[in-house]
């Protein structure tokens, strides 16, 4: 016996299968079965000589699960920072949406997928940042990408550097103490212009947290930058000093 099929035709036969002999799995029912290449009409053929498949009545109750497939766009979070407000920001994604599938109960209220946050103070000028694409587990990634591309950038505000020698740190580890080496560090702030006029590089103050720094000798060690008294800017960008640990 030959039937000829396509590709959908041939997982329904398979599911019909399963479903008519339930105490064995689809390739048991369909012990067998040949799978051979029809070019000519692009499908598959099936060859059988011993289908091992038999009613008992004339008609058998299927199950056959739906399968929900839609094309869902991607998010980001953008968080005010740096003196930018998310209305500062434009903000473009790669790709811009995906193509996912799951059962009807599954995809029920699956209106985007969110791949995360990013906060504007680490932006200055554009900047691209790359997030991976995570799906609940009950749900296939069709798309078959597993990064997006979020490029964001921020427009209409400008910037100023000031050179800050407010540098603190916490105190070390018992039984360590520490030098500062850094006298200064240049930091850049972010706002209308008008508000960066009211800015004095004494109201940015350097916090450096050296309560888990026990390498002896110079290490670098990031640190906290604060800009006290004015609300409209911000500082942006990550900041480091010098330290010298000893014992």
């Amino acid at each position: 016996m030959n039937i000829t099929m396509n590709r959908a035709e041939l997982l329904c036969a398979v599911r019909r299968a399963a479903a008519v002999a339930p105490s064995k799995s689809p390739l048991e029912v369909l012990k067998g079965v040949l799978l051979e290449v029809d070019a000519a009409h692009k499908a598959l053929v099936l060859t059988a000589t011993n289908l091992e498949v038999t009613l008992s009545t004339n008609t058998a109750y299927v199950v056959v699960p739906v399968v929900v497939v839609k094309e869902v766009p991607l998010t980001v979070n953008l968080v005010p920072g740096g003196g930018a407000a998310v209305d500062d920001a434009k903000q473009e994604i790669d790709p811009p949406s995906i193509v996912v599938s799951g059962a009807e109960a599954d995809m029920a209220g699956l209106e985007e997928i969110s791949l995360g946050s990013i906060n504007l103070s680490n932006v200055e000028g554009t900047k691209p940042f790359t997030f991976p694409i995570t799906l609940d587990p009950s749900l296939t990634n069709e798309s078959g990408l597993t990064t997006a591309t979020v490029t964001v950038t921020v427009e209409g505000l400008d910037t100023e550097v000031f050179a800050v020698s407010n540098i603190r740190t916490t105190p070390p580890p018992s039984g360590y103490e520490a030098d500062v080496v850094t006298q200064s560090v240049l930091v850049t702030v972010r706002g209308p212009a008008e508000d960066l006029d009211k800015v004095d590089a004494s109201q940015i103050r350097i916090v450096a947290d050296l309560s888990n720094v026990t390498t002896l000798g110079t290490s670098v060690v990031p640190v906290r930058v604060y800009l006290d008294g004015i609300d409209t800017v911000g500082v942006i960008g990550t900041y480091s000093i010098v330290v010298n640990m000893s014992r």
